[in-house]
């Protein structure tokens, strides 16, 4: 199938969805006693009644893989969670600005010279700067990351789609040779072990393409992005904080002269 591959590196959920479905007999009407060899032409009443079901079965099948289908659901979990995480992130930036304000009040009252007063005010400014730009740096790479999220999910999302469309001609395709079998005059146990070996093919190659082709590993490089560019964000930050507060700390140690 032309578009598996694209679909699999990008939705392995509907993999496991297609194995749970396929993954056991479905057919429960499938268990009945072999009718042993007959002659076409020649099907007895359990034959008939076997192929008569094939239809319904048919539909149990496609209608079992529709139900199993939730990429919207997962979609809106997916951006109630980052909605959540946003209003996270803001408020931890609230507090952090609530406890630095504290801090800056605190300091005046140490500086009790005009320099040491203008060395907290330079002090206040420039971790004001440094702290606008480490938000806008971490906002930057959360922004790609969401990016990149909201691709994956629509490409996932037309890929489930295509694949769909596959996998239910492959179903469609498995029960039309069967009821072209017992149009023939085959055996119920001929026809159950053809639509078996059918399904149990397409589960074959599902599970055999499920390891090599996931979402995990796009996410997982979007995840090691965002979180280099906010390490990189967080050590420049320190770097040029820790000089600030060395330079007030002898600002404020120095005696009046």
């Amino acid at each position: 199938m032309a578009s598996k591959v694209t679909f699999l590196s990008t939705h392995a959920g509907i993999v496991l969805l297609l194995l749970s479905v396929v993954g056991s007999p479905p057919l429960a009407w499938a268990q009945g006693p072999s009718t042993g060899g007959v002659n076409a032409g020649e099907r007895p009443a359990a034959a008939g009644a076997f192929c008569e079901n094939l239809e319904s079965a048919r539909e149990n099948v496609l209608s079992r893989l529709a139900e199993r289908e939730r990429a919207e659901e997962r979609r809106a979990t997916w951006e109630e969670q980052r909605e959540e995480r946003r209003g996270q992130l803001e408020n931890g930036r609230d507090e952090r600005a609530e406890r630095r304000a504290v801090q800056y009040d605190r300091l005046v009252t140490l500086a009790t010279t005009d320099e040491q007063r203008a060395a907290v005010a330079t002090f206040e400014d420039t971790v004001e700067a440094l702290v606008a730009t480490r938000v806008a740096a971490v906002d930057e790479a959360i922004e790609t990351y969401e990016a990149t999220m909201a691709a994956l999910l629509e490409d996932r999302s037309e890929a489930v789609a295509a694949y769909k469309t596959e996998i239910e001609a492959t179903i469609n395709a498995i029960f039309d040779d069967a009821e072209a079998a017992c149009a023939d005059g085959a055996t119920a146990l001929e026809v159950r072990s053809q639509v078996r070996d059918g399904m149990q093919a397409m589960r074959e190659e599902i599970s055999a393409s499920k390891d090599d082709f996931t979402l995990r590993a796009e996410r997982q490089a979007a995840r090691e992005t965002r979180q280099a560019a906010v390490a990189a964000a967080t050590e420049a930050f320190q770097a040029e904080y820790q000089a600030a507060k060395a330079d007030l700390r002898t600002a404020l140690t120095n005696s009046p002269s």
